[in-house]
């Protein structure tokens, strides 16, 4: 049997690649509590109204740490952290920028709220190494 890689861990960066989308969060989140304050006239949608557009947009706005292991693949950034044991991937799909392991046998409207998005940053070949070591099933990468 083929040596374990080793826990693979890394980072990516989304706001960092497009700086120039930062300015636009950040317009839309002073422009959310603006209409919270002078036209709701609330003190609290001025405060809800930012906070909500910079949760969503809190991928990328923060790192995302992302860790391959053998209990599973998982994404960390923020307060946010989505796991999946590799018990429960039934199938993996790639594409330019990464992978998604998903719990989902057939494709299906739910992809986009299920499973583990895996960007590759600069770690492509070994996050597909690793991907196709523990999934065992390397082909579903293509």
């Amino acid at each position: 049997m083929p040596e374990e890689p080793p826990v693979l861990e890394w980072t990516v960066s989304l706001s960092s690649q497009q700086p120039e989308k930062v300015a636009a969060v950040l317009v839309a989140a002073a422009f959310a509590g603006l209409v919270g304050f002078f036209v709701a006239g609330s003190v609290a949608l001025a405060v809800v109204g930012p906070a909500v557009v910079l949760g969503a947009t809190s991928e990328f706005l923060l790192p995302v740490r992302y860790r391959i292991a053998e209990d599973g693949a998982s994404a960390r950034w923020g307060i946010n952290v989505t796991h999946i044991a590799w018990k429960d991937v039934k199938r993996a799909r790639a594409d330019a920028h990464g992978v998604k392991l998903l719990p989902l046998e057939k494709p299906s409207r739910l992809e986009a709220f299920r499973g583990v998005y895996l960007r590759f940053g600069d770690r492509k070949q070994e996050v597909e190494r690793a991907v196709g070591y523990w999934y065992r099933n390397d082909a579903t990468l293509g």
